[in-house]
Protein backbone atom coordinates (compact mmCIF):
# COMPACT_ATOMS: atom_id res chain seq x y z
CA UNK A 1 0.00 0.00 0.00
CA UNK A 2 1.26 3.52 -0.77
CA UNK A 3 1.76 6.08 2.00
CA UNK A 4 3.41 9.49 2.00
CA UNK A 5 6.22 10.18 4.47
CA UNK A 6 6.93 13.83 5.25
CA UNK A 7 10.34 14.32 6.82
CA UNK A 8 10.32 17.77 8.41
CA UNK A 9 14.02 17.64 9.30
CA UNK A 10 15.21 16.70 5.82
CA UNK A 11 12.53 18.76 3.99
CA UNK A 12 11.48 15.72 1.95
CA UNK A 13 8.19 14.25 0.78
CA UNK A 14 8.36 10.63 -0.32
CA UNK A 15 5.88 8.00 -1.46
CA UNK A 16 6.64 4.60 0.10
CA UNK A 17 5.20 1.11 -0.10
CA UNK A 18 4.35 -0.36 3.30
CA UNK A 19 2.46 -3.45 4.36
CA UNK A 20 0.27 -1.52 6.80
CA UNK A 21 -0.20 1.78 8.58
CA UNK A 22 2.03 0.92 11.56
CA UNK A 23 4.88 0.03 9.19
CA UNK A 24 4.46 3.45 7.54
CA UNK A 25 4.54 5.12 10.97
CA UNK A 26 7.81 3.41 11.84
CA UNK A 27 9.26 4.40 8.44
CA UNK A 28 8.50 8.02 9.39
CA UNK A 29 10.15 7.63 12.79
CA UNK A 30 6.80 7.70 14.60
CA UNK A 31 5.55 5.23 17.18
CA UNK A 32 2.08 3.64 17.14
CA UNK A 33 0.13 4.96 20.13
CA UNK A 34 2.01 8.30 20.14
CA UNK A 35 0.28 10.00 17.21
CA UNK A 36 -2.62 12.34 16.61
CA UNK A 37 -4.74 12.06 13.50
CA UNK A 38 -6.25 14.74 11.32
CA UNK A 39 -8.45 14.79 8.25
CA UNK A 40 -7.15 16.92 5.39
CA UNK A 41 -10.15 15.99 3.24
CA UNK A 42 -12.75 13.24 3.14
CA UNK A 43 -10.24 10.71 1.84
CA UNK A 44 -6.86 12.16 2.89
CA UNK A 45 -5.58 11.91 6.47
CA UNK A 46 -2.45 12.71 8.45
CA UNK A 47 -0.72 11.23 11.50
CA UNK A 48 1.88 13.25 13.46
CA UNK A 49 3.61 13.01 16.85
CA UNK A 50 0.92 13.86 19.40
CA UNK A 51 2.99 16.40 21.37
CA UNK A 52 5.01 17.95 18.53
CA UNK A 53 3.53 21.43 18.98
CA UNK A 54 4.59 21.40 22.65
CA UNK A 55 8.26 20.60 22.08
CA UNK A 56 10.74 23.42 22.79
CA UNK A 57 10.75 25.79 19.79
CA UNK A 58 14.32 24.96 18.82
CA UNK A 59 13.38 21.27 18.55
CA UNK A 60 10.33 21.87 16.35
CA UNK A 61 10.62 21.16 12.61
CA UNK A 62 7.76 22.71 10.65
CA UNK A 63 5.72 22.13 7.51
CA UNK A 64 2.28 23.08 6.32
CA UNK A 65 -0.40 21.53 4.17
CA UNK A 66 -2.85 24.14 3.00
CA UNK A 67 -3.43 26.55 5.90
CA UNK A 68 -2.50 24.01 8.60
CA UNK A 69 0.86 24.00 10.39
CA UNK A 70 2.41 20.71 11.57
CA UNK A 71 5.50 19.85 13.60
CA UNK A 72 7.74 16.86 13.01
CA UNK A 73 7.53 13.94 10.64
CA UNK A 74 4.19 12.75 9.36
CA UNK A 75 2.41 9.99 7.49
CA UNK A 76 -0.28 10.83 4.97
CA UNK A 77 -2.71 8.08 4.06
CA UNK A 78 -5.88 7.63 2.08
CA UNK A 79 -9.18 6.00 2.99
CA UNK A 80 -12.08 4.87 0.86
CA UNK A 81 -15.74 5.74 1.40
CA UNK A 82 -16.16 3.22 4.24
CA UNK A 83 -12.96 4.26 6.04
CA UNK A 84 -10.66 1.45 4.92
CA UNK A 85 -7.05 2.48 4.31
CA UNK A 86 -6.17 2.43 0.60
CA UNK A 87 -3.10 3.40 -1.42
CA UNK A 88 -2.42 7.12 -1.55
CA UNK A 89 -2.88 8.21 -5.18
CA UNK A 90 -0.47 11.18 -5.29
CA UNK A 91 1.93 13.30 -3.26
CA UNK A 92 0.55 16.53 -1.80
CA UNK A 93 2.08 19.97 -2.01
CA UNK A 94 4.04 20.61 1.20
CA UNK A 95 5.64 23.85 2.39
CA UNK A 96 8.59 23.56 4.79
CA UNK A 97 9.77 26.26 7.21
CA UNK A 98 13.30 26.74 8.53
CA UNK A 99 12.20 27.82 11.99
CA UNK A 100 9.67 29.57 14.20
CA UNK A 101 10.51 33.02 12.83
CA UNK A 102 9.68 31.88 9.30
CA UNK A 103 6.43 30.34 10.59
CA UNK A 104 5.47 33.59 12.32
CA UNK A 105 6.07 35.49 9.07
CA UNK A 106 3.81 33.06 7.17
CA UNK A 107 1.09 33.51 9.82
CA UNK A 108 1.34 37.31 9.62
CA UNK A 109 1.15 37.18 5.82
CA UNK A 110 -2.06 35.15 6.16
CA UNK A 111 -0.61 32.08 4.44
CA UNK A 112 -1.24 29.69 7.35
CA UNK A 113 -3.35 29.70 10.49
CA UNK A 114 -1.92 29.87 14.00
CA UNK A 115 -2.50 26.50 15.70
CA UNK A 116 -4.83 26.83 18.67
CA UNK A 117 -7.14 24.96 20.98
CA UNK A 118 -10.43 26.70 21.71
CA UNK A 119 -13.65 25.82 23.49
CA UNK A 120 -16.76 27.87 22.71
CA UNK A 121 -14.54 30.45 20.98
CA UNK A 122 -12.37 30.84 24.09
CA UNK A 123 -8.72 30.20 23.20
CA UNK A 124 -7.23 27.81 25.75
CA UNK A 125 -3.85 27.44 24.04
CA UNK A 126 -2.15 28.71 20.91
CA UNK A 127 1.23 28.05 19.34
CA UNK A 128 3.97 28.84 20.42
CA UNK A 129 2.80 28.89 24.05
CA UNK A 130 4.10 26.07 26.28
CA UNK A 131 1.77 23.23 27.06
CA UNK A 132 -0.56 23.72 30.00
CA UNK A 133 -1.84 20.76 31.99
Amino acid sequence: MKFCIINATEFTVEMIDADDFNSALRAAGLQPGEVDFGALSRHLHIAVYEFGMYLPLLEQKFFSLGRNLYVGNAVLFACDDVGETVSLPALPSVMFYKGATEVERAIHRGEIDRPRVALNDVVLWQWPQPRRL
